[in-house]
């Protein structure tokens, strides 16, 4: 199993690396009320990842900055690529994007928290159908 995550991690890597790719993901995915904040024609992907070996195979996370208005920001795009049936996924997807934005902060002092998009990729049989809020 650990091959097909690495797979995949290292497609969904290539795939986002790719700027018009990386702005039409975020088009598609955003909710409308960020996407009229955000300009996507100013998506630039940064260098640097925030996953490690504590978080995991199966967790892609992407770095782009872009115009928030007239401010440079963040956005994170955080890939859960699951194939089975989890009841812990919102507490770990919660796990990941505190981590991710603690690490982020430490590394751009006086940054503002980025905005962190966290997405669950289920390749798994049939609808998944576990809770994907800690509401649920």
């Amino acid at each position: 199993m650990a091959n097909r995550d690495t797979h995949h991690d290292k497609f969904t890597k290539q795939v986002l690396s790719d700027k018009k790719t990386a702005k039409e993901f975020f088009q598609l995915s955003l909710p409308k009320s960020i996407l009229a904040q955000v300009d996507l024609d100013t998506i630039e992907q940064v260098k640097e990842s925030y996953v490690d070996n504590e978080l995991g195979q199966g967790v892609v996370d992407l770095i782009y900055k872009v115009k928030f208005g007239m401010d440079d920001g963040y956005l994170i795009a955080l890939l859960e690529q699951q194939s089975t049936q989890d009841d812990t996924m919102p507490l770990r997807i919660g796990k990941y994007v505190l981590r991710i934005a603690s690490e982020f902060l430490d590394n751009h002092k006086g940054s503002k928290i980025p905005l962190i998009y966290p997405l669950l990729l289920y390749t798994g049989q049939g609808k998944y159908k576990k809770p994907l809020s800690i509401y649920d």
